[in-house]
């Protein structure tokens, strides 16, 4: 089958159209929130070597006016354009936000829901206060920008000496400082705060980044630390000891006599009291006894015994 001339020339302009860089690109989506009610934040994400044009507008109370303001300020990453930050004017607090991002003539148009799309800058100045006399510790935080402290709620995370965070599960509307009761003396904590748009003013979706960890303590050694470096005392003290009571051991069983016959004491020589067995009569005892020859013969027997012979026969 012969393809059709339209078809060769729709294919034709379709290689053309790539090779010149200008075939149809998959447009991504695009994700959008307000940074401290100063900023907008855009992003989208760049997986090739193009890059796209990004506009917005927001209605300003005329619906027919749909003015699209070009990006002032992209963020590029590899080459690729990947966000866009422009100002966001408090007079004009918009629920809404029209975006659209482009390449060629391809583009996607999307409406965000700006009103729970808020995202603070992270609490600035934590600082850590030691109460001596309750052995409470207190944390203080500032919120920064143009934001109100009534509606703005934080959340506290903590960590004991090399443990894993732990959030505490109250949190702190309207609030820039919390206190610790009767914490540990012996123990090292780490401490860290982020903020958000409080719920009773309308709820947000988006914490803040934590801000830099703060230590704290400890403020005595702990109890562990004291018991093991005893330990180690009372056994160099033990070896010490032992060693000294060895060595006077030594030194007395080598200089004094009768304590060393204590101690270790002397095991006989049997030939010097046997002499005459072993050398004089060749180890007869007899004659070492010195048993008389009348007391020698008596025990020898004076009579002769037949032997009897007993057979056995054998049954038929």
């Amino acid at each position: 089958m012969i393809p059709s001339k339209s078809f060769l020339v729709l294919f034709g302009g379709l290689i053309v159209c790539c090779v010149m860089g200008r075939c149809l690109t998959s447009i991504p989506s695009v994700d959008c929130y307000i940074v401290n009610l100063e900023n907008v934040n855009c992003t989208w994400n760049c997986d090739s070597d193009v890059s796209f044009s990004f506009s917005y507008w927001t209605p300003d109370g005329v619906p027919s006016s749909r003015k699209y303001t070009e990006c002032p300020t992209y963020q590029v990453k590899d080459g690729c354009s990947v966000g866009c930050i422009f100002p966001f004017h408090q007079g004009n607090r918009f629920k809404h936000l029209h975006t659209s991002l482009f390449h060629g003539a391809t583009q996607k148009n999307q409406t965000h829901d700006m009103r729970i799309d808020v995202k603070l800058h992270p609490p600035q100045n934590l600082t850590v206060l030691w109460n001596n006399t309750t052995g409470d510790v207190s944390l203080w935080w500032n919120i920064s920008g143009p934001v109100k402290d009534t509606c703005v709620e934080s959340m506290i995370s903590y960590r004991m000496d090399s443990g894993t965070w732990q959030d505490l599960k109250e949190l702190l509307p309207a609030s820039t400082s919390y206190t610790f009761a009767k914490v540990s003396r012996t123990k090292s904590y780490m401490f860290r705060v982020r903020s958000r748009y409080a719920s009773h003013c309308k709820q947000f979706k988006y914490w803040s980044d934590w801000t830099a960890a703060v230590q704290w303590g400890p403020v005595e050694p702990s109890n562990s630390a004291d018991i093991s470096v005893k330990k180690g005392l009372y056994v160099a003290f033990g070896v010490v000891a032992l060693a000294i009571i060895l060595i006077i051991m030594v030194r007395v069983l080598l200089e004094c006599e009768r304590i060393r016959v204590i101690f270790v004491p002397v095991v006989p020589d049997a030939t010097k009291n046997l002499n005459d067995l072993f050398y004089d009569y060749g180890g007869n005892v007899e004659g070492w006894v010195q048993i008389s020859p009348e007391l020698r013969d008596a025990f020898k027997s004076d009579f002769n015994e037949t032997a009897c012979v007993v057979r056995e026969t054998a049954t038929r």
